[in-house]
């Protein structure tokens, strides 16, 4: 005879199935693989009303900003451990599409790709479970660092991984600073849409320096990114620096992609190895 089962109860039960189905993920950064809940449908459900979302939009800086958000609050709820406050702490972006594309292929190793002209095609991201095994995270990844000298100044750039905590909070400053010209509509938009190209860059590259540091006579000056109430005016300071500056952090940049390249990947329909782009698109077909 069954019985009905209360509303605590049943969420015990799904939560208990969580656990015991629990996916063990490979974080690149830290060498380890971390336990995770698998996903559940209300997230995909987020994940799709983000899509919607996205593919309304002109310029998809705001949507993309908020996508990154929902990818990093997926892993700090799913996350089994005792160190959940720690973790956008510890893991860095390269570590979060990495566990997501560990996450998706473990809930459904096929995926759906869409071509220009042509009827969508379906491939396997299997590999993504076992390939990390093989292929650590090269040390030139991890951080890195440059000197520059010219007429009596040294001018040092430190680079490294972004943490979660880092891309969240850069993020936070950028919609804020978007936000006054989205709400002027279409026109507004389209006239500043290449200022917001440029900003999004550089925005982009001011996360991967951990700080540049300016030394003449004896005086050293500190520039960082993890300050909100500082970015503003350090953004414009790093537009002013030699571009030799900026061709080193893109050579980093570039050296972590080839990691992703090497190990988030599928395979076309011609055999070729095609870069995953881990974002929310990656789930509206599971």
């Amino acid at each position: 005879m069954s019985s009905t089962a209360s509303y605590t109860d049943v969420l015990k039960d799904i939560q208990d199935f969580y656990t015991e189905n629990s996916v063990k993920a490979y974080a690149p950064s830290i060498d380890s693989y971390l336990e995770f809940k698998p996903l559940s449908v209300s997230q995909m459900k987020r994940f799709i009303e983000l899509q919607v979302s996205a593919s309304k939009e002109e310029a998809n800086a705001i949507p993309s900003i908020d996508a990154a958000k929902e990818l990093t609050d997926c892993l700090v709820e799913n996350y089994i451990g005792k160190d959940t406050d720690e973790l956008t702490k510890k893991l860095t972006t390269l570590d979060r599409d990495c566990i997501i594309a560990q996450l998706r292929a473990n809930n459904n190793p096929v995926i759906e790709i869409n071509q220009q002209n042509a009827e969508p095609y379906q491939t396997s991201i299997e590999h993504v479970l076992t390939l990390f095994k093989d292929n650590k995270l090269p040390d030139d990844c991890r951080t890195d660092e440059k000197v520059f000298k010219f007429k009596g100044t040294s001018l040092k750039i430190k680079m490294r991984l972004p943490t979660l905590e880092l891309d969240s909070l850069v993020n936070s400053y950028f919609k804020s600073e978007l936000q006054p010209v989205m709400k002027q509509g279409k026109k507004a938009l389209k006239k500043n849409l290449e200022k917001i190209l440029t900003q999004t860059l550089f925005i982009e590259l001011s996360k991967y320096i951990e700080y540049i540091e300016i030394s003449k006579s004896n005086k050293n000056t500190l520039i960082t990114y993890d300050n909100e109430k500082t970015i503003s005016n350090n953004l414009k300071v790093l537009e002013e620096l030699p571009s030799n500056l900026i061709v080193e952090v893109n050579n980093f940049i570039r050296n972590i992609k080839n990691y992703k390249d090497s190990v988030l990947y599928y395979v076309d329909e011609d055999g070729n190895e095609k870069s995953l782009v881990v974002d929310i698109n990656l789930f509206t077909t599971i």
